[in-house]
C-alpha cells in the first residue's frame, strides 16, 4: 500500500503542534533529528515510531503510514479517553449540563404530545357530542352513560373515522398505483386486490392513531372536569 508522504506532518498537526520544533521537545527528541524523520518517516528508528506512537495514541501502523492516522473511527469514548484528568472532569461537568438540558427536552417534547392529542380528542369528542344529539345510536352512551361508558363510545367513534380517513386514503393511493401501471379500467376485484394491499400498509398506524387519540382522552379526563369531559359537561 502506498505510504503517505507526510504522515508526520499530518499527525503533528493534528495533535495540535504547529512547529516540528515543538512536537520534537514533546517526543524528547532533538529538533534536528526529527527533522530528518518528518522528511523522510521511512528512515525512522523503532524507538522513535514508538515515542510518536504513544504521545499521540496511534499505533505504529498508523505513524509510519501504512494504515490513515485519521482512519480511526473517533467515538466519544475515544476522546475521553485522550484526555487529561482535568479534561475528563471537566467533560464530566458537560455531560451532566447536557444531560439535563436534553432530559427537559425529551420532556418537553411528551408534554407537546400529550397536549397535542389532548386537542384532537377534544375535537372528536364535540363532534361526538353533536352526533349524539341526533343519532340514538350514540344518545344514551354518550348524554346519559357512565364515564367508562362515554369512553367507550367514544373510542368507537374515532376508531370509525380514522379507519374511514384511512380507507378514503388507501383507494388514492390504490388508483394512482393502477394509474402508474396504466391499468384504470382494472376489473373491480383486481382494484380490491390493491385496496386492500394499501389498507394493509396503513392498519398499523391507523390503529397507533387511534391509541394516541385516546391517551389524549384519557389525559383531558385526568382531573374530574379535564378538558374532555368539560366538553361533555358543557354540552350537557
Amino acid at each position: 500500500m502506498q505510504k503517505d508522504d507526510n504522515v508526520l506532518v499530518k499527525i503533528r498537526k493534528r495533535e495540535g503542534y504547529e512547529t516540528a520544533k515543538a512536537f520534537a521537545e514533546a517526543l524528547g527528541i532533538p529538533y534536528t533529528t526529527y527533522q530528518r524523520y518528518e522528511a523522510d518517516p521511512d528512515k525512522m528508528p523503532a524507538s522513535a515510531v514508538c515515542a510518536v506512537a504513544d504521545l499521540c495514541d496511534l499505533t505504529a501502523d498508523e505513524v509510519i503510514g501504512r494504515v490513515p492516522a485519521d482512519a480511526r473511527d473517533l467515538t466519544v469514548q475515544n476522546f475521553y479517553d485522550r484526555l487529561t484528568m482535568e479534561g475528563r472532569e471537566l467533560m464530566g461537568q458537560l455531560m451532566g449540563v447536557v444531560a439535563e438540558r436534553d432530559a427537559a427536552i425529551k420532556k418537553q417534547a411528551a408534554y407537546s404530545e400529550v397536549q397535542r392529542y389532548a386537542a384532537i380528542a377534544r375535537y372528536y369528542c364535540r363532534e361526538l357530542l353533536a352526533v349524539a344529539d341526533v343519532d340514538e345510536r350514540w344518545r344514551d352512551r354518550v348524554l346519559f352513560g357512565a364515564p367508562a361508558d362515554r369512553r367507550a363510545a367514544f373510542e368507537e367513534f374515532v376508531g370509525e373515522k380514522v379507519r374511514k380517513r384511512m380507507g378514503a386514503a388507501a383507494e388514492e393511493a390504490a388508483d394512482a398505483r393502477a394509474a402508474e401501471m396504466g391499468d384504470v379500467d382494472k376489473p373491480e376485484h383486481m382494484r380490491s386486490e390493491l385496496v386492500s394491499e394499501e389498507i394493509e400498509k396503513r392498519r398499523v398506524k391507523a390503529e397507533l392513531e387511534i391509541k394516541r387519540i385516546m391517551y389524549g382522552y384519557d389525559e383531558g379526563n385526568a382531573s374530574l372536569h379535564g378538558p374532555v369531559e368539560a366538553a361533555l359537561i358543557e354540552f350537557v
